[in-house]
This record gives C-alpha cells, sequence and structure tokens, in this order.
C-alpha cells in the first residue's frame, strides 16, 4: 500500500453478476491483481453490480475478509430491466469519471430438462461437450415484454454498456498503468451458435435454443463494435491530425467463454447425484475437452487474462481451459462472422433499445 505522500492511482472496475460463481471469481481475481506487492501504488476500485443487495452485500463482505484494504462498492443492476440497467447506468455516471474494465457477466440459463435421447444420437460428443441440443430451456416475457433470457443476457447488458461507452473511452485514452483500461470483456458461451441465431426473431420467442443465440448475439455485438469503435478512433484521430497507424481503439470489446463450471447457473442442468457421478468423469475428460473448467476461479482465467495482458487480438474469442491436473490457461479460436450479420444485430438492438426506453 502506498504511503500518505504517495497517493495510489485508481483503476475503475465492474463487474455484473458478481455475487456468485464466475463473476465473483473475477472480482476476487481482479483484487489479487490489483494488491499485488509490484503495483504498490496503483489499485483497483471495484463495483459489484448485482441484483440482489443483501447478495451483493454477502460477497461484499466474504472479500472484504481478504482484502481489508479494498475499495468495493456496490450497484443496484437488474439487467432483465431496461429501467434498472439505465438507472445503474446514470448512477455509475454521475459518481465516477472512467471506466477501466468492465465484465458483462450476468446471465442466466432456465433449464425445464435434458434431452436423454441425444446422448444416444450421432451428436452425442456435440451435447456432452457444450450442451446444444441437450440442453432444454424455459424462457418468459420481462415486464418489458421481452424474452426474458435475450433480456438479461444481451439486451440489459447492450443497454447499460452504451451509456457507459464515454467513461470506457475516457479510460482508453488516458491508460491506467495497471490495466488494459478500456475494456469490455462479455462472458459468451461454448454453447453460442450460428444457427441457433435467426435474425427475424432475435428474441428466439418461436426457436428451441434461446441460450446458444443469446449468446451468439454477444459475440457479435463485439464484432460489429469494434468496427464501430475503429471508426470512431480513425475519425477523431483524423479530426487532430494525428497518425492512426498501429494505434488501437480507446475501447475494446472481448468475448470470451469461461468454460464447463459447476455454479448456480449449471447446477439445475442435472440431478445433484447425477453431478456427483459424473464430475470425476470430467476431470478425465480435461485430456480431450480442455474447457472443462469445473470451478469458477479456473473459469475466470480468460477473462481476467484479457483485463491485464497487452495486445490481445480482437478477432479471437478466448476461452478458459484446464489441464487434467487443473492448471488454468487459456486457448482461442477465430471470432468470425461468416453471413456478415454482425452490423445488422447491433442496428437492431440500437433500434430496440430506443423502442424500450422510450415505452
Amino acid at each position: 500500500i502506498a504511503t500518505p505522500d504517495q497517493p495510489m492511482e485508481q483503476a475503475q472496475a465492474l463487474v455484473t453478476g458478481a455475487n456468485s460463481g464466475v463473476g465473483f471469481a473475477v472480482a476476487q481475481r481482479l483484487l489479487e491483481e490489483s494488491f499485488q506487492p509490484e503495483h504498490s501504488r496503483h489499485y483497483i476500485a471495484l463495483t459489484l453490480a448485482c441484483r440482489s443487495h443483501d447478495r451483493a452485500e454477502e460477497a461484499r463482505q466474504n472479500l472484504l475478509q481478504r482484502f481489508p484494504h479494498a475499495q468495493i462498492d456496490l450497484l443496484s443492476l437488474d439487467v432483465a430491466s431496461i429501467d434498472s440497467s439505465t438507472t445503474a447506468a446514470q448512477e455509475y455516471l454521475r459518481k465516477h469519471t472512467r471506466l477501466d474494465l468492465l465484465y458483462l457477466n450476468a446471465g442466466i440459463m432456465p433449464v425445464r430438462g435434458c434431452n436423454w435421447k441425444g446422448l444416444l444420437s450421432k451428436n452425442c460428443w456435440k451435447f456432452i461437450t457444450t450442451g446444444d441440443g441437450f440442453v432444454l430451456y424455459d424462457d418468459w416475457e420481462t415486464r418489458d415484454k421481452t424474452q426474458a433470457i435475450f433480456a438479461t443476457n444481451v439486451m440489459g447488458h447492450f443497454v447499460f454498456v452504451e451509456l457507459l461507452l464515454p467513461l470506457l473511452r475516457a479510460a482508453g485514452e488516458d491508460c491506467h498503468p495497471l490495466c488494459n483500461s478500456g475494456t469490455v470483456v462479455w462472458t459468451s458461451s461454448q454453447a453460442a451458435s450460428e444457427h441457433a441465431l435467426d435474425m427475424q426473431d432475435l428474441q428466439h420467442r418461436h426457436g428451441h435454443n434461446p441460450y446458444a443465440s443469446s449468446k451468439r448475439i454477444a459475440d457479435l455485438l463485439c464484432i460489429a463494435m469494434n468496427q464501430r469503435e475503429q471508426r470512431h478512433h480513425q475519425k477523431q484521430k483524423q479530426k487532430h491530425r494525428e497518425d492512426t497507424e498501429d494505434s488501437p481503439p480507446e475501447v475494446r470489446y472481448y468475448t470470451t467463454c469461461p468454460g464447463l463450471v459447476m455454479s448456480q447457473l449449471t447446477a439445475f442442468i442435472l440431478p445433484a447425484l447425477v453431478w456427483k457421478l459424473v464430475l470425476p468423469l470430467f476431470y478425465l475428460l480435461r485430456l480431450f475437452v480442455p474447457h472443462f473448467t469445473l470451478n469458477p476461479y479456473t473459469g475466470a482465467e480468460a477473462l481476467i487474462r484479457l483485463g491485464f495482458e497487452k495486445r490481445q487480438s480482437l478477432a479471437l474469442k478466448y476461452h478458459s481451459k484446464a489441464s487434467i491436473f487443473g492448471t488454468p490457461g487459456v486457448y482461442t479460436t477465430p471470432l468470425i462472422d461468416p453471413n456478415h450479420r454482425a452490423p445488422a444485430v447491433l442496428q437492431q438492438l440500437q433500434e430496440l433499445s430506443q423502442q424500450l426506453r422510450k415505452s
């Protein structure tokens, strides 16, 4: 910790869905990075953005037990609600002048059952490794008349990050020495599926895989929003007659997959007894399926690296992985848009956002 005559320089980080699972692990690991001895003059001021104030306060107290000098604020945020997403963003804007790291992690995966017969099909391996086609989802309309999975995993976060864009750009222009200022990290999934996405039914009202669709939208939003930021960056540099060559945009959007993590999100896919029986198998399957991270701390690996390791490519999707011995790591896959849908997805969400905020 810096002495009184050596003022500490704050970086601001915000994590949605931070009271449990991967979100809590991200918060914990951000503070671990912040309080490394070599960072004695720099630290991260953390905001936990959660729906439940009681659970957020419990998470805050758990973090303070380990990091008693940490600055941890709470922000009430229900990303299933446009009003809540708007109000939360406005509150954060009133209190802060920058936002260095934004983790869009909150989400739901309401399971109503499993397609057990699918395990006997030719797609058995895909079912086991991604859950695509094996997990059956429940979905419903929110008060905003939007589908719950789409609203929680995509729409609320989109409204939230769009309103916070000035703070992200401000941080990106004045980079903090501790982290990659101006970084936005979406929590996507291995289950994100191009074939699940219907451009005529973005909310997936009539489909059977709303979770895979919502996570694919997050992937495409990263592509489209990075393209938009690059155009903005070039325009600003030209306006000030500055060279844009090898100069990254102020804000960068990344999409990540924490892997298969045992958390409240996945607990209801299978009965508790079945989980106990199959977990040893999953540990062995790490030899072939590295994204079986299984615990939230390991699942947060890719998300944390994007916040601190320099020069990460925007053309990749980042996956957390674990060795058979549990050693955390990261692997990447190309982040592509073969059907050129990304700009149209962004436009549809902008239009829907305007409609919902007016209603």
